[in-house]
């Protein structure tokens, strides 16, 4: 701020003077500890009109961030773009980032033995009735009206047509259609035999889940296979399922560690040469041992300042 009002105090002949005489005034950044964006990101937050399975009412829910477990790699997004005035603009910022780093402080504590943890509600879901009106209205059944309406929620009329256009081939497009549990539940037989080909074109992406996972996700979500993969992502699959594909030896030595050490050291680095998002460079750094070697395109060299300051996303390993 010192600095912007000097500047702005200067008089029309001193900005002359600078200018005849080629004066470059190095511009003044402000300095971010790396440990107060960590402060900030895992702040308390308080979440009103939250509704409480508890108490059975809307409240203030009052959230905390921590690590229950540390990551291999701790990949630092620095937020160096903002919006102003209808388009991009680069936060031009010096980051006083440490090379090694421990984040116990942010390690998730156990379950108190006074804490109960809460089982979230079922949401009561009731088909739009515009919606389903509006497909019966242009000679849809209303078995297919309503499926239409549950796989488009939120999406209105056409999104819901749309949907019956493109799964008018489903085996199960007129069958009684009951609006699917949210909750876990076993795969039944005749669950399994109807999606079996979709869980085939699944198992086929390499996704990793099990065939059991798979059709379970696609009983829960009425056989749609995108709703499914969102499904099996956001669930923990059972101990004990079978894998599709086998986990490396790496990724079982992780698991064997229990990821406990919440130090880290940084050993990469990328910064945005430019002053937006729609121009720019980027520019890469690795540490080799003790050395930094920067890339630059085609160019790759030893880095005798590398100017971490400046970057745009840090990379840290778990020591």
């Amino acid at each position: 701020m010192a600095f912007q009002i000097a500047e702005a105090m200067k008089t029309e002949e001193q900005k002359k003077t600078e200018k005849d005489n080629k004066v470059i005034n190095e511009p003044v950044r402000p300095i971010v500890p790396l440990q107060t964006c960590f402060e900030q990101i895992f702040a308390q937050e308080a979440i009103d009109d939250w509704y409480s399975p508890a108490i059975k009412q809307k409240s203030v829910c009052l959230k905390d961030k921590r690590f229950v477990s540390f990551p291999k790699y701790l990949i630092l997004q620095m937020g160096r773009f903002t919006y102003e005035n209808g388009g991009s603009k680069k936060i031009e910022a010096f980051i006083d980032v440490p090379d090694d780093l421990d984040l116990e402080a942010y390690r998730a504590s156990p379950k108190d033995s006074n804490e109960k943890v809460l089982e979230a509600e079922e949401p009561l879901l009731v088909p739009d009735e515009s919606v389903v009106s509006g497909l019966m209205g242009m000679g849809f059944g209303k078995n297919r009206a309503e499926r239409a309406w549950f796989h488009t929620q939120g999406k209105g009329t056409e999104a819901a047509m749309d949907w019956v256009f493109s799964h008018m081939d489903d085996p199960d497009i007129d069958s009684p259609f009951v609006i699917p549990s949210t909750k876990k539940q076993s795969t039944s037989t005749s669950s399994a035999s109807q999606y079996e080909s979709t869980a085939e074109m699944m198992m086929g992406m390499g996704l990793g889940f099990s065939r059991a996972w798979t059709l379970e996700a696609l009983n829960n979500c009425g056989g749609d296979p995108d709703r499914a993969v969102d499904w099996m992502f956001s669930h923990e699959e059972p101990q004990g399922a079978v894998q599709q594909q086998p986990q490396s030896t790496e990724i079982s030595s992780e698991k064997k560690e229990g990821n406990t050490s919440s130090q880290y050291t940084l050993f990469a680095f990328i910064t945005h040469m430019g002053t937006s998002l729609q121009a720019g460079h980027y520019v890469a750094h690795i540490k080799h041992g003790n050395q930094w070697v920067i890339y630059n395109d085609a160019k790759v060299c030893e880095s005798q300042d590398p100017p971490k300051k400046m970057a745009y996303i840090y990379i840290y390993r778990r020591v």
